[in-house]
């Protein structure tokens, strides 16, 4: 967790003012986000810390991933196999009127689903088992549209592509790489993906066994710059996006679930907090400035200093 004290030292041979504007940050690494849960296809608020799930709607509709865009809140059907747009007060869903293998479009194997703030995103492969592609997918339409290859081949339904509102980055988490076992380890993949050409650039793996309480991401969501997984079968963790090395952060009773995504659905503004008065200094002086953040969440602070235009030895503003 960020530290909530910013320390600054400020030497002075000169006559200077200086001045702090403190603003909030947008939200941060904020850990409740909305869940479908696997089993009853129920809409709900998810804590990634605690692993408590609360339930918004009953309604059971099966879903394959989130993802988040213009305020709104979509999903992959796999009872229709195109986009579903939902309701975050009802859970119910509004199907898109094309499917996304509508038209020959050689969409194949649903095999990730998510967004970025550049849209909506779907990975999938021609064939079972084939060359994975990356998709755009209208938000309007469902309409895919063929962005690239990733080069990289991937069971059907063994991985799962990043869902985030307030970042362009998109990750791709491939479960289980061919012919391995549980009694040699299993194998978790992390790859970044250029959304605007579709390559896949190797980040790390993770390796884990039958025992480990990590491994098999379910469902992944980017936010405040933090990715987080739910760890099939064990609960909710982070995935390292320097590395790919899993961490668990929280279990629960409810461990599977089809996707989560970011709430709220837009990253909160950033807003004006305050500002310190003026400070006027003169020469071999030498002062801390001490900056608490009382809030919740991450602030940032900007410091602005003025000199003496007129100084002769150059230290103007």
């Amino acid at each position: 967790m960020p530290s909530k004290l910013i320390k600054m030292i400020f030497f002075a041979s000169f006559v200077w003012i200086a001045g702090v504007i403190l603003t909030q940050d947008a939200l941060g690494a904020d850990t409740v986000v909305y869940a479908i849960q696997a089993g009853t296809g129920s809409l709900g608020m998810l804590d990634l810390n605690t692993g408590v799930f609360t339930q918004i709607s009953a309604a059971a509709v099966s879903y394959n991933e989130l993802g988040v865009y213009g305020g709104a809140l979509y999903g992959a059907g796999l009872q229709c196999g195109c986009l579903i747009q939902i309701n975050t007060s009802t859970g119910v869903p509004t199907f898109a009127p094309t499917y996304f293998q509508q038209n020959a479009s050689g969409f194949g194997v649903l095999n990730g689903f998510g967004s970025t703030t550049d849209g909506l995103f779907a990975m999938a492969a021609a064939v079972p088992g084939g060359v994975n592609y990356l998709w755009s997918v209208n938000p309007a339409t469902g309409v895919p549209t063929l962005i690239g290859s990733t080069g990289v081949v991937a069971g059907g339904g063994s991985a799962f592509l990043s869902a985030s509102n307030d970042s362009s980055r998109l990750y791709w988490e491939v479960q289980n790489l061919p012919g391995e076992s549980q009694s040699n380890g299993y194998t978790d993949t992390l790859y970044s993906i250029n959304t605007s050409t579709g390559a896949a650039t190797l980040i790390g793996a993770w390796t884990f066994n039958g025992y480990s309480n990590t491994g098999n991401p379910f469902s992944m969501v980017f936010v405040g710059g933090t990715l987080w997984a739910n760890l099939y079968g064990s609960g909710f963790g982070t995935i390292n996006t320097s590395n790919g090395a899993q961490t668990l952060v929280s279990t629960s009773v409810f461990p599977a679930f089809f996707g989560i995504a970011p709430y709220p659905l837009e990253p909160t503004k950033t807003t004006f907090v305050g500002s310190m008065g003026h400070l006027a200094a003169e020469e071999n002086w030498t002062t801390t400035f001490t900056l608490v953040n009382k809030g919740g969440g991450a602030a940032q602070a900007t410091l602005n200093f003025f000199g003496d235009a007129s100084d002769p030895t150059g230290n103007g503003p």
